[in-house]
């Protein structure tokens, strides 16, 4: 099995526990089905990639406070992260974002929502 192009055998028992990855920087396009099991997660750095979309599976990480999406490709957000609700930074500046979900009015915990650098509607 691969992890984020990382070969593994049980390498996924011993990280079940980690509260944070840090995968920027790496020209990262897709996401691994794997990394949703990492249910304990609270900072999930993902800058600097190439991700295009976002998988609404994302909500899975009910325990993220910290979520980078800066520098990558991404046009949309999966309305599922409005169900992250313990979401306290969610940062996203320069990505190709033209209209955010509705469902981000319900995160209450949020005090970081950095946009800087998309090409948002003026409807916002």
């Amino acid at each position: 099995h691969e992890f984020h192009g990382l070969k593994y055998h049980g390498f996924l028992k011993k990280t079940t526990c980690w509260t944070e990855l840090d995968i920027q920087n790496k020209g990262i396009k897709n996401f691994s089905p794997h990394l949703w099991e990492l249910r304990h997660l609270t900072a999930l750095y993902l800058n600097n990639n190439k991700i295009s979309r976002l998988p609404p599976e994302i909500c899975q990480l009910q325990n993220l406070v910290h979520l980078d999406l800066s520098n990558n490709k991404l046009r949309s957000l999966p309305v599922e992260l409005g169900d992250m609700l313990k979401l306290h930074d969610l940062l996203l500046t320069n990505n190709s974002i033209r209209i955010l979900p509705y469902e981000l009015g319900r995160l209450f915990q949020l005090t970081k929502l950095e946009l800087e650098g998309n090409p948002l509607t003026p409807e916002l």
